[in-house]
């Protein structure tokens, strides 16, 4: 670019003068060759048309010291151009020892994360069931040698965490100390003046790494079993069963998880196809029975077509990447479930999201992307709203009539997934627009999960040929994973069936859940979220703390308390990223057709209800935490009162927060806002 600059200038120049000369007949011939190539530059790079301009150079040179200077400016534009290149100087190549102290000084980085207070509980508060998904189960218990050894770790993890908790302090204090140019104790004291909240962190991290030792003194939780502190799982020496234990954790919300009707078709079927398809379904992996199942479903929704996947999760995780694609748009409730999260990330598209259940919200995020697109003039390109029938992370029901209303205003389409309605909303279980009483035609695409009310696994999506034939042929999760088991399919097909025959399975359903909501209500300290007719209740803490570690450990503690009255539930657990902190912390609660009313009024109710109490009760308020709503004791009040730093009562006291009597309660930044009722 310089050298055209140059060639310009240069050109506008002679052209200039020579024209200025009054056109001498010595100077003709060249005038009419600087002419012609003046034009040439002028049409060929248009940007230099203004330095070819005979106006240009005419009112340039009106004065003579314009022209001194722009002589001067081609004198040195000339100079450059004739500047020999420089190259830099290669490096010298290192010596051998100065690569050895290089190599003995790198450090990969781990490839994982260290495990913080959360993980520990989540991994720690893993259960083990040895039955079938019926209402009472057989879970198995660490023994003593196995929680022992468990303490152990965790001793040595502690021991590790406080280490490079000092080596951390040590280094910040003679980091201050040189920068102030102080002693190493003066600059204790300047750290303990202006870095009191690193250090106030870092004794908490110390102090949570206490919370998770099943000998803790004074603990009465039962812990399940950590799996990597196991050698034989088999052996009696390492595990307690608990039998007869009320299930509340299944999925299975018709009770076909251990239907006999079942049992025996998945007998047969797996005597006459064996156990896998081993191969994918544009492959040899397509069976009768898949295709069998497919024009069941449809048959069933009512819908055109129907192709099955091998895996529920990966269900959202497919379909979503196969419509939707770099500049499109999507837009996710923002309590939705990990897959359709995952499935929208991968995908690419940009993402939008509105309140959890919230349609006027939807139809602002809505509107303003329409107004986005029209401002910055984006081209057209695929819009869709994704939601959830029943959302398993809240137990509401999205309102799919306003939904429609919305879709149809802004001119957006639908994905629906059925994952946890169907087999469970409308009359006859056929989702939320049976629910609702809408046509299921106006739902673009839809899918939903096998392996909750059919009993079986894998996942399902329906809709209009062109959707299904796509997908055949894109989507990841079809084309590439081997397909559904034969005897899965046939279980899948035959619960299906049972469905149509015996529809007061979901009167049943109602009823118990119904049953199990009222008798929860009242529960103090805990509110009891969800719509009515779900079979996934959710249990939260009615007035939470900043500390999201805090309101974990505290939920947890009721669960372990339950399971010590022989009652299962499960505290709800979230990828520990940006999208699974967004969740609130809860205990989920799920309600099945084959329980009877007796166990939930008279076993799981009274046990709920006591543990809550018991708990919430028993934890001593803390600065951080609003008064608990029940009574708490003298000896809790006092200790609460005479804490009046900025951290919990510490671990010398003897009240201490909230999960056990060795356990307090953190300050972290990962504080939680419940969402709007």
């Amino acid at each position: 670019m310089v050298f055209l600059a140059a060639v310009a200038w240069a050109v506008g120049w002679v052209s200039w003068a020579v024209e200025a000369s009054g056109g001498a007949a010595a100077m003709a011939s060249a005038a009419e060759s600087i002419e012609t190539l003046r034009l040439w530059l002028g049409e060929t790079y248009p940007v230099l048309a203004p330095f070819l301009s005979r106006f240009y150079w005419d009112e340039i040179y009106d004065n003579n010291v314009n022209l001194v200077l722009d002589a001067l400016l081609g004198l040195f534009i000339v100079y450059l151009l004739l500047q020999p290149t420089r190259r830099a100087t290669a490096r010298a190549p290192l010596s051998d020892e100065e690569q050895r102290r290089l190599v003995d000084a790198w450090q990969p980085q781990p490839l994982a994360p260290p495990l913080n207070a959360r993980h520990r509980l989540d991994l720690r508060s893993q259960t083990v069931s040895h039955s079938a998904p019926s209402p009472r189960v057989t879970v198995s218990l660490p023994s003593d040698k196995t929680r022992a050894a468990a303490a152990a770790d965790d001793e040595e993890n502690q021991q590790q965490q406080e280490f490079v908790s000092a080596a951390a302090l040590a280094r910040l204090e003679l980091r201050l100390a040189d920068e102030l140019g102080l002693s190493a104790a003066e600059g204790a004291s300047q750290l303990d003046a202006h870095c009191s909240d690193f250090a106030t962190f870092m004794r908490k991290r110390q102090q949570l790494a206490r919370l998770h030792s099943p000998s803790a003194a004074g603990t009465k939780s039962i812990r399940v079993r950590d799996r990597s502190n196991v050698i034989d799982e088999h052996h009696q020496d390492d595990e307690v069963l608990l039998e007869n234990v009320l299930n509340l954790v299944s999925a299975s919300f018709l009770g076909l998880g251990d239907d006999e009707t079942l049992r025996a078709a998945a007998e047969r079927t797996l005597r006459h196809y064996g156990c896998g398809s081993c191969g994918p379904r544009g492959f040899y992996g397509t069976i009768d029975v898949h295709i069998a199942l497919e024009k069941h479903i449809a048959a069933f929704l009512g819908t055109e077509l129907t192709c099955i996947y091998s895996s529920a999760y990966a269900t959202a995780t497919s379909i979503l990447p196969c419509f939707a694609h770099v500049g499109d748009v999507l837009v996710l409730d923002n309590q939705c479930r990990h897959a359709i999260m995952i499935g929208a990330r991968l995908s690419r598209a940009r993402l939008y999201y509105y309140e959890h259940n919230d349609m006027d919200d939807l139809a602002r995020v809505c509107r303003a992307i329409i107004d986005e697109d029209r401002v910055k003039r984006h081209k057209l390109t695929r819009r869709f709203i994704v939601a959830e029938g029943l959302n398993e992370n809240s137990g509401d029901i999205i309102d799919l009539p306003r939904l429609l209303e919305i879709k149809d205003e802004y001119k957006f389409r639908i994905m629906l997934d059925e994952s946890s309605s169907i087999g469970v909303l409308g009359k006859t279980g056929r989702g939320v627009s049976e629910h609702f009483d809408v046509d299921i035609t106006k739902v673009d695409i839809l899918w939903g999960d096998l392996g909750q009310s059919f009993g079986a696994q894998g996942g399902f999506c329906a809709g209009f040929t062109e959707v299904v034939d796509h997908q055949r042929l894109n989507a990841s999760g079809y084309v590439f994973s081997a397909s559904l088991p034969p005897y899965l399919a046939v279980a899948a097909d035959e619960a299906l069936t049972i469905l149509e025959k015996q529809p007061h399975r979901l009167n049943t359903l109602r009823e118990n859940v119904a049953a199990l909501r009222k008798g929860l209500a009242n529960t103090p300290g805990i509110r009891v979220l969800g719509h009515p007719h779900s079979p996934i209740i959710i249990l939260q803490l009615r007035q939470p703390s900043h500390d999201r570690l805090h309101n974990e450990i505290l939920l947890q503690e009721i669960v372990d308390r339950c399971l010590q009255n022989d009652v299962l539930v499960s505290r709800s657990k979230h990828s520990q990223d940006r999208f699974g902190d967004h969740q609130p912390p809860s205990i989920r609660v799920l309600v099945t057709a084959a329980h009877s009313l007796s166990d939930l009024t008279d076993v799981a109710v009274p046990v709920i209800h006591q543990a809550c109490v018991e708990c919430i009760e028993a934890a001593p308020h803390c600065p951080f935490l609003p008064p608990p709503t029940g009574k708490r004791s003298s000896s809790s009040a006092s200790s609460a009162s005479s804490s009046s730093s900025s951290s919990c009562p510490a671990s010398s006291s003897a009240s201490a927060c909230p999960a056990s009597p060795t356990t307090t309660c953190s300050s972290s930044a990962a504080g939680f806002s419940t969402p709007k009722a």
